[in-house]
């Protein structure tokens, strides 16, 4: 552009001496090449480093500006002082000329002030706030630590992990020892509190934005909630303070005295308040929560809201279920395939359906281990999913803790303390089996099997998720093993009994709350033909079937990596002569649920501009009808 016919461009026909100066050296050390332009800026081989011109990308962005000002960026070199030195030292323009009307970078429009980073519970980098001032008021940044670099939110790809408590290991040790842990709204105030030598903490985000499991990491606690002076912050400390009643050992809210409005206790310690001051105040003045009366009257009773379920009619958010059955019966299959259906969002056996989308399951287990793998890819690809997609739901764990000891190595609280350090957020436990975990305990003895209840029980409220166990049968084969105790707690039961050498039936025997159900027979299928992978198929339920030809096995595998694919895109990737060959091979596979086949305009018949797509049932939410196998879907981009 520009220099064919002999002319020298000049930006604008610009009079300043430096934006001349800057122009002329530019186009001095890349031998006359001139720049390209984009809208109002000119793209250049940035000077400060020589693999642009040798890969043709111009990196150096330069805006001259009406006023006779420069403005530049580099998006290899960044900016700032040795930005400019090094420009100005390569371009043999003299480093005073930038005083005045200067070469100068995009000036940010925010200044970062005050960086907040919160660590796990092993003390590692976890999350961090960054605080900017800008003209209007203050912004805030936050991005999570990989293992390598801090990532943005929005750049973490749907994996976003559980959100913890500012100063968190330091949230054990006072537990244990017992010391008041003060809840403030904001690190800045967490900060003022640690510096006199107290164990502060608070969530992240601000006011009302505690979540349900940052209480999980507070049980057993001495909370003081100190609330800023103003309506959010009373509003706040009302809400933290109900989520971690029954969680905590004991929870109090103290507002301070002499406070203007808006202000909190950074400042009440800047109006020269002193530790022994808050101490004081704590042991004395304490605002307790108001006491709720445990008795209802019926019309009470008439309004309570219902059960909230995770499986509907089976298991709730906070029960304590158990699964139990003879050895080789399938019920520790039943208990995956349970974890799979819930983590996927999906009907269990067909009957019990997976309220509000899918959960997260920790499954723990020390008998034979060996099986995970094999059984788990064998029980995903019945739904028609992979291992990768459940990396956000589903987590093992190869131990159960011991259910009978509350301290020490091991124990439940070692086990809910390590659930809390790892950051995990569950909605259900399994533990597979009970009889692992009671090392210590008699079976058969109804007090060690309270002892064992208490400790399920705290799980549940301190994890605030349901708990499974996998249980034997006894000598007769047809009730649980052990003290009865376990029946009395359990919120429902449910019983897998063999039927043959590869089939059972699931049958519930105590189910509080819950409707009557039939048994449910299911088939254990080895559908990789491989003699020890297995999955679950419930009666009326289509599953991956052994006998799959490999034509078959290659379109699910085609349409699972590479879908939606349409009729003729899905002919080619398996090399076949039409589309309709394609889809006759499909057939199968949407007989059983696992593949769905949708034109975008299903009020419109199939033509080139409106064909069938194929995809995996379960890669997007749609509308489905089992008996067409028809979907209507959103407009996609993928086609």
């Amino acid at each position: 552009m520009g220099g064919g016919n002999g002319v020298r461009m000049t930006p604008r026909g610009a009079s300043s001496k430096t934006q001349l100066q800057v122009w002329e050296a530019l186009i001095g050390v890349q031998g006359g090449e001139y720049p390209r332009q984009e809208k109002e800026d000119w793209l250049f081989f940035c000077p400060g480093h020589e693999d642009g011109k040798k890969s043709g990308k111009r990196s150096l962005s330069v805006k001259f500006e009406d006023d006779g000002s420069t403005k530049a960026y580099c998006f290899a070199c960044g900016s700032g002082k040795t930005f400019y030195d090094t420009l100005s030292q390569t371009l043999s323009i003299p480093r005073e000329v930038f005083d005045g009307d200067r070469l100068q970078v995009k000036e940010k429009t925010q200044e970062e002030k005050k960086t907040w980073v919160y660590l796990d519970g092993k003390g590692q980098p976890y999350y961090r706030v960054r605080r900017y001032d800008k003209a209007g008021g203050k912004i805030f940044g936050q991005d999570f630590w990989d293992g390598s670099k801090w990532v943005k939110i929005k750049e973490w790809e749907g994996k976003k992990p559980s959100l913890v408590l500012y100063n968190l290991p330091s949230l054990k040790g006072a537990i244990q020892e017992r010391k008041t842990v003060y809840v403030v709204e904001g690190e800045k105030c967490a900060d003022a509190l640690t510096s006199l030598g107290l164990i502060s903490t608070t969530n992240p985000l601000g006011a009302n934005k505690w979540q349900p499991h940052y209480s999980s990491l507070l049980g057993g606690a001495e909370v003081v909630i100190l609330p800023d002076n103003d309506t959010p912050g009373k509003q706040h400390a009302e809400g933290v303070a109900k989520s971690l009643e029954g969680v905590a050992k004991s929870v109090k809210i103290l507002p301070l005295p002499g406070l203007e409005e808006k202000e909190d206790v950074y400042d009440w310690f800047q109006k020269g308040h002193t530790v022994k001051d808050l101490s004081s105040l704590a042991v004395e003045t304490l605002t307790p929560l108001p006491k709720v009366s445990r008795f209802e009257k019926p019309s009470m009773v008439k309004t309570r809201p219902p059960k909230p379920w995770l499986l509907e009619n089976l298991v709730g958010e906070r029960d304590f279920v158990m699964v139990y059955g003879q050895p080789g019966a399938g019920k520790s299959f039943v208990a995956l395939d349970l974890a799979v259906s819930l983590c996927l969002g999906r009907s269990f056996a067909g009957r019990f359906p997976a309220v509000q989308g899918p959960k997260k399951v920790l499954y723990c287990a020390s008998e034979d281990y060996s099986w995970r793998a094999e059984r788990l890819g064998a029980g995903v690809r019945k739904y028609g999913s992979t291992e990768e997609h459940l990396d956000g739901f589903l987590t093992f764990l190869e131990a159960v803790p011991n259910l009978f000891l509350a301290t020490g190595e091991n124990s439940t609280g070692d086990f809910i303390q390590e659930v809390i350090d790892e950051g995990l957020k569950v909605d259900l436990i399994i533990i597979d089996t009970l009889a692992d975990a009671l090392a210590g305990a008699e079976e058969n003895s109804a007090s060690d099997a309270s002892t064992v209840n208490s400790n399920i029980k705290r799980i549940r409220e301190t994890l605030q998720c349901a708990v499974l166990v996998v249980h034997h049968t006894g000598k007769n084969g047809e009730s649980e093993r052990g003290s009865s105790a376990y029946r009395a707690k359990a919120d429902g039961m449910f019983k897998v009994s063999p039927v043959g050498q590869s089939s059972g039936v699931m049958a519930l025997t105590k189910f509080k709350g819950r409707v009557t159900v039939p048994e449910v027979a299911f088939n254990l299928e080895n559908p990789l033909g491989d003699g020890f992978s297995a999955q679950v198929i419930w009666q009326g339920e289509a599953g991956y079937s052994a006998d799959w030809t490999q034509e078959e096995k290659d379109l699910l595998e085609v349409v699972r990596e590479a879908g939606p694919l349409s009729r003729s895109a899905l002919a080619e990737a398996l090399g076949l002569a039409s589309p309709q060959a394609a889809h006759s091979k499909a057939e199968r596979l949407i007989s059983a649920g696992m593949v769905k086949t949708y034109r975008k305009d299903m009020e419109k018949p199939a033509s080139k501009t409106n064909p069938y797509f194929y995809d995996l049932v379960d890669k997007e939410s749609a509308t489905y009808n089992p008996i067409t196998r028809l979907v209507r879907l959103p407009e996609r981009g993928k086609t």
